[in-house]
């Protein structure tokens, strides 16, 4: 019995030895895999970036490249470290080196670059169907694994069309669902100084929601005043008109969205048309009418042929040469919301979103109000993240990636606080 027992044990030990060799070999040649979901999305939507099968430690880069609607290239990378489970989550995994560095779960995206310089500083330029995004996973110096994702500016179920001066006496872009059976609210979007119609892909977006729109120019286009110069209210009361009168658009339900400079028309819009502006949505705003833009050389708006009161004196929420320049948005006869990082280096937009926030209180106003302050981020004129090219456009990289998380936070709550409040 002795010599059997120590047989069997010996028999024992072997096939323990193999198994964990085995065992081994198996671990050590696991098949490195690139995850990336969902695999169709609107461009307001994040992603889950993972990569799986790595040796714990293991230095690995993942790209993402893409070819926008004008036929540039974009590209972006990052060097990760796989933990000790052989991951690398975008959402955790802090990126070493490469289009960013730090943690932030849409970093490739949000980050990549055009591959031509001509198209240095724009925006990936968005078509009504698919853009197509390849992942792939880098070990070595060889690609390993690969993924493929879709995202979505406009549905196949929204229409855009564009406004004429000569036709409308506008110049913009309506986006809006085909199906005008059942009223949705609007939004009339309205740019800050960097002129021209800057807001069409969030209207793409809001229309993903629900939510129809009107983006519009107001200055720096053909037929147009050339600078952010005495330009009249009655613009935008005539775009709030056009869009209040559209199949489909909810009348009671009708709100203003600007960003930067464009924050002070939406807040003027509000106090003076009260008719006509059932609620505000401002990012990274002022409280006060400044000059105009550039120069500083008198007012920036009118109103029936005369200045709306404005100051020269800036980022003062409460300012002497004329006090008159606080715009009243305790007139304003709907909800307010305001965003703001409280790094902005263009503006001090904290401090006017404060200004605003306690002039309605003071005034008791019934509608809602909320303010939505996101510490370390900079000048967030526009809410609309995951963004290729918009990390380069921005006013400092110091505030890159807490600009991109504040967005990612801002966005679905901006969304959200004009549909609660358009029941």
């Amino acid at each position: 019995m002795g010599v059997h027992s120590g047989r069997l044990a010996a028999m024992v030990l072997v096939v323990l030895g193999v198994a964990v060799a085995l065992g081994g070999c198996a671990a050590h040649a696991a098949t490195p895999m690139l995850t990336v979901t969902p695999a169709v999305s609107g461009m307001d939507s994040p992603l889950t970036v993972e990569a799986s099968g790595l040796p714990a430690g293991q230095s690995a880069t993942i790209s993402v490249d893409s070819t926008d609607a004008k036929h540039i290239g974009w590209s972006g990378r990052a060097v990760f470290v796989a933990n000790s489970h052989g991951v690398v989550d975008s959402r955790t995994s802090a990126a070493r080196s490469g289009s960013y560095t730090g943690v932030d779960g849409m970093g490739l995206v949000t980050f990549m670059r055009p591959t031509t310089a001509a198209a240095v500083n724009s925006e990936y330029w968005w078509a009504t169907g698919q853009a197509r995004f390849l992942f792939e996973l880098h070990v070595s110096g060889r690609v390993v694994a690969t993924s493929t994702v879709t995202r979505t500016a406009i549905a196949a179920s929204t229409a855009t069309s564009s406004l004429t001066l000569q036709r409308d006496g506008l110049i913009g872009e309506y986006t809006a669902s085909k199906n005008t059976s059942a009223l949705s609210p609007a939004v009339l979007i309205i740019g800050g100084s960097e002129g021209g119609n800057s807001g069409p892909q969030v209207g793409a977006a809001l229309s993903a929601h629900g939510i129809r729109s009107l983006s519009v120019a107001y200055f720096g286009e053909t037929g147009l005043p050339a600078q952010l110069s005495k330009i009249p209210l009655e613009y935008f009361a005539k775009a709030l008109t056009w869009l209040r009168s559209q199949p489909g658009v909810d009348p009671h339900h009708v709100w203003v969205m600007g960003g930067s400079r464009g924050s002070e028309a939406a807040e003027l819009l509000g106090a003076n048309y009260p008719k006509l502006v059932n609620g505000v949505v401002v990012n990274a705003p002022s409280s006060v009418a400044i000059c105009s833009y550039p120069g500083c050389s008198g007012p920036a708006w009118t109103l029936n042929g005369t200045a709306i009161p404005y100051t020269k004196q800036f980022n003062t929420p409460t300012p002497a040469d004329d006090p008159a320049a606080v715009i009243p948005v305790d007139r304003i006869a709907g909800p307010l919301l305001a965003v703001c990082g409280t790094a902005d280096q263009m503006w001090a937009s904290c401090a006017y979103a404060n200004s605003i926030m306690t002039q309605l209180t003071q005034a008791h106003d019934s509608y809602p109000h909320q303010l939505l302050s996101y510490p370390g981020a900079g000048h967030l004129g526009s809410v609309l993240p995951y963004r290729p090219g918009w990390a380069s456009m921005i006013e400092t990289e110091s505030t890159a990636i807490a600009d991109d998380q504040a967005l990612a936070a801002a966005w679905p709550k901006e969304v959200a606080f004009i549909l609660d409040n358009s029941r």
